[in-house]
């Protein structure tokens, strides 16, 4: 499955034969607000320029590109595009199937045709730690949200 390099729409959507890769999406310019939603899949947001910024319960997490974010099923959140430059991937998951940051470079390297470099493992945030602190401490691509995080808003 190749990306398109200019989409014609904000939002592209695709449907696969994958029994664990529902659908894809791509995602581009700073007009694509949705109001707070959850899926019934684990969503993998992938930044492939510009930043988006996500709005979780108890988490603020902004990515830039090449920085990743899984989302699982029924979490409510919402995000915002910063800028018009920005791209990004998203993947809809069976819940669980791609949960190790290995796993998760890999689809992604498959999806875009390239390979996210530094994948890591990056420690839950706690309501008490501010996200945006946590992604400049550590150089991960793939933020992993455990399914500890509230699933109702607000929390």
């Amino acid at each position: 499955m190749s990306i398109p390099s200019t989409p014609r729409y904000p939002w592209h959507y695709w449907r696969t034969d994958d029994a664990h890769l529902r659908e894809v999406s791509l995602a581009q310019g700073h007009r694509l607000a949705l109001p707070a939603h959850c899926h019934e899949e684990d969503q993998l947001a992938f930044v492939l320029t510009g930043c988006r910024h996500f709005i979780l319960p108890n988490h603020c997490v902004f990515l830039s590109a090449g920085q990743a974010l899984r989302i699982p099923a029924g979490v409510v959140h919402y995000s915002r595009d910063i800028g018009l430059e920005t791209r990004c991937v998203n993947l809809y998951l069976t819940p669980g199937y791609s949960v190790d940051p290995a796993d998760c470079a890999a689809l992604l390297s498959e999806i875009v045709n390239d390979t996210p470099h530094h994948i890591l493992s990056v420690p839950r945030a706690s309501p008490s730690h501010d996200a945006r602190s946590l992604l400049a401490a550590f150089p991960a691509r793939i933020w992993d949200l455990s399914s500890r995080v509230p699933t109702t808003w607000p929390p």
